[in-house]
């Protein structure tokens, strides 16, 4: 079935739908671009070009035993971090399908920047929490939790401190936080292009619990 997408219709300045398990052939009228999520390595869909792909992994952990030693973080609630979180954010979001589409790379930033304004308004997170090393902010997470589960958000450091254990140390946090309020599953979605990123993961004890690919279809007259 084909879905409207009213926010990325307005954001991106064209019509955008998604389909979701499409059949091998498709056919629609009245959009510029549309999402094709889909275990499928392509899908055909009449007038339309697929001119970026790539593979979307969520990984999972049921989260058991609270972690010691966990300094440094505390929840962001002051504008002034906000310049620091955007260009966590950026980082957090290089391998994005936003970025890597050279179509819609323009838009990456500031769709970041929307992202980090409504998750430090809590519209779309739990809490935006900060790795302080001294006063400066190093790194940031965010999450957003359900009756019974959670998933990451945002989850970042700044390059300069990269390599220092902060990640292991954000997630250990959201983790200790979660099982404080009986939530015991946390998903995380990155890219399969983003091998640091999985391969940290796997480090901390997740497996990949689902892998799809996201494709972007534009219409022919529009590319």
């Amino acid at each position: 079935m084909l879905k409207h997408l009213d926010w990325d219709t307005k954001f991106f300045g064209r019509t955008i739908g998604e389909l979701v398990a499409p059949e091998n052939s498709y056919e629609v009228r009245g959009y510029d671009l549309i999402y094709v999520k889909t275990e499928a390595d392509s899908v055909d869909i009449k007038g339309f070009t697929n001119k970026y792909k790539e593979k979307k992994l969520v990984f999972f952990k049921k989260l058991q035993a609270k972690h010691e030693g966990v300094n440094n973080i505390r929840p962001i609630i002051s504008k002034e971090y906000l310049q620091e979180l955007y260009l966590i954010a950026f980082e957090s979001g290089k391998h994005s399908r936003f970025k890597m589409d050279s179509n819609l790379n323009i838009f990456f930033e500031p769709l970041y920047r929307e992202w980090v304004d409504k998750s430090f308004s809590r519209s779309i997170a739990d809490d935006v929490l900060g790795y302080f090393s001294g006063d400066k902010l190093a790194g940031m997470v965010t999450y957003r939790s359900s009756a019974d589960a959670a998933t990451i958000g945002l989850i970042g450091v700044l390059p300069q401190y990269q390599g220092q254990g902060i990640g292991k140390q954000l997630l250990a946090y959201v983790e200790n936080e979660l099982l404080q309020k009986r939530i015991y599953k946390l998903y995380i979605p990155t890219q399969e292009s983003n091998s640091a990123a999985c391969n940290f993961y796997i480090c901390q004890g997740y497996s990949v619990a689902e892998k799809i690919n996201i494709m972007h279809y534009y219409k022919n007259d529009t590319i």
